[in-house]
């Protein structure tokens, strides 16, 4: 026998989803929505339309953990689920989409060195870096430069979650 009963009438809403698409060079963290207090993740999918050449390893969570919702991989063609986890949030959560790369720079800032070298020997260096360089020039002609080109990539990611009453 089929349980006939509409699934609102049982303390949910609507089913709701998120999406966003996102690029390699989309600025990080990705804001992909918020979630309001009671909302439970469902689930989630990725659409990749153009495999990231750098592999495309993202995580999807909060500001305060970033792979609460799971992790993406957008090196290969097609579709992809993430969002296992099925925890109600007590309070309105934005939802990002961040890099481990980027994760990693936020954590360990490049240190600064405060070494003082003798004058003598930073002079007597760029001296010789100077005249490396101008030899090297002398006996090649310049090349033209070439165009940077952006990195390829392009994924639709997809989040849907319920409100609890």
């Amino acid at each position: 026998m089929l349980n006939t009963t509409p699934y609102q009438d049982i303390g949910y809403q609507v089913v709701q989803v998120m999406a966003k698409r996102i690029r390699p060079d989309t600025p990080r963290p990705i804001v992909l929505g918020g979630l309001p207090a009671g909302a439970v993740v469902l689930g989630g999918v990725t659409q990749t339309i153009e495999p990231f050449e750098n592999g495309g390893s993202f995580h999807v969570g909060t500001s305060k953990k970033s792979d609460a919702y799971g992790s993406l991989s957008l090196g290969a063609k097609g579709r992809g689920a993430f969002a296992d986890k099925a925890e109600a949030v007590t309070s309105p959560t934005e939802v990002v989409i961040s890099s481990p790369e980027d994760e990693k720079k936020e954590a360990h800032p490049p240190a600064q060195t405060h070494a003082k070298a003798d004058d003598k020997d930073n002079d007597r260096d760029a001296k010789n870096r100077a005249a490396r360089a101008a030899e090297a020039k002398a006996k090649k002609p310049e090349a033209e430069p070439e165009e940077a080109k952006p990195p390829k990539g392009e994924a639709v990611v997809y989040l849907t979650f319920i409100v609890v009453r």
